[in-house]
């Protein structure tokens, strides 16, 4: 198994082992959300905190009331790409 696969079947499981803790299979409240990120991303939530302000601010207005898989997938997806895009403008607009 490559590495990617391991790593997604990681975060796969992780967002179960969240959604079990509420009792829904398929889904996070809001809330089980935003703590799912706080304690998987401390880190880098620490090292990039307009990122995952971001994030939090999706999750808020998210207009569905329980998450799935997909949207941590895509709230994951915004985490790491906001720090990169931040570096490239900043790389352009220095030159």
């Amino acid at each position: 198994m490559s590495e990617l696969e391991k790593a997604m079947g990681t975060i796969n499981k992780i967002f179960h082992d969240y959604s079990y803790k509420e009792g829904d299979k398929h889904g996070l409240s809001k809330q089980g959300m935003k703590d799912l990120l706080q304690n998987e991303l401390r880190d880098y939530a620490e090292r990039n905190p307009g990122s995952m302000d971001k994030v939090m601010k999706e999750v808020d207005e998210n207009k569905k009331v329980v998450l799935d898989l997909d949207s941590f997938f895509n709230l994951l997806a915004s985490v790491l790409v906001t720090p990169a895009r931040s570096r490239i403008l900043t790389d352009v607009s220095e030159n």
